[in-house]
């Protein structure tokens, strides 16, 4: 009996001294936007604490799990300021992220939330990249479309094209046009655009005009000759 009077006391004393106590999710973790198009989102938590002002918790985000790729936190993770973070990513896919909200003490309370990088069209690669070709001969182009990281997009989306030489077709088929350059072809797909360069060659032309070297022909053979140039496009 009296041990147990003694530990009544004890925990009546440590609740008037304010014993200390880990520190609660006030508000929960949340991601803006979600899910991702871009490359960056902002995390955001709060905490409260019943000894501690807000004021003196510590926030640190972590991932947890198997990730796409590794991402940057920005300044102030770790420190009050976490409890708003930018962060970077450098893949698409899902992401888990773990926040550990910590007091003076070095208790802490832990949650988490899941996030979601989806594909944007970012760019677009044309092929071939540069060429030469001859007036009236078709070309055929190719477009891929690319993410905000630079992969290649796993659904392609369509394209329309375009070219300042010859005719094109909507399937990039290009027919060069009149000699000269360099010339463009691009494709478009909503607002972004991706452009190739070539040149369309000069035909050869006849430096020296055809000559023989005995008209009339006396005798039973005679040298043809001729000298022809083309102009180079590099």
């Amino acid at each position: 009996m009296k041990n147990m009077i003694s530990f009544c006391l004890f925990c009546v004393c440590s609740c008037l001294l304010g014993a200390d106590t880990p520190p609660t999710v006030a508000t929960p973790p949340a991601a803006s936007p979600n899910p991702v198009i871009g490359t960056t989102l902002t995390l955001s938590v709060l905490g409260s604490d019943i000894n501690y002002a807000e004021s003196t918790l510590k926030y640190l985000w972590t991932t947890s799990g198997t990730q796409p790729a590794g991402v940057t936190f920005g300044a102030g993770n770790g420190t009050g300021a976490g409890k708003n973070i930018t962060v970077i990513f450098k893949k698409s896919g899902a992401y888990n992220f773990s926040i550990k909200i910590t007091n003076p003490s070095k208790l802490s309370a832990s949650s988490s939330i899941n996030v979601t990088v989806q594909q944007s069209l970012g760019s677009i690669d044309i092929s071939p990249s540069a060429k030469q070709v001859n007036p009236g001969i078709a070309v055929q182009y190719f477009a891929t479309g690319e993410d905000q990281f630079g992969s290649v997009l796993a659904i392609q989306p369509s394209f329309s094209w375009s070219s300042n030489s010859g005719s094109i077709s909507t399937s990039g088929l290009l027919v060069a046009g009149v000699s000269g350059g360099p010339y463009s072809v691009t494709a478009t797909s909503g607002a972004v655009s991706g452009s190739a360069t070539f040149n369309v060659n000069f035909p050869p032309t006849a430096a020296l005009p055809a000559a023989i070297s005995a008209n009339p022909v006396m005798g039973t053979s005679a040298n043809l000759s001729v000298l022809g140039a083309e102009i180079s496009m590099g």
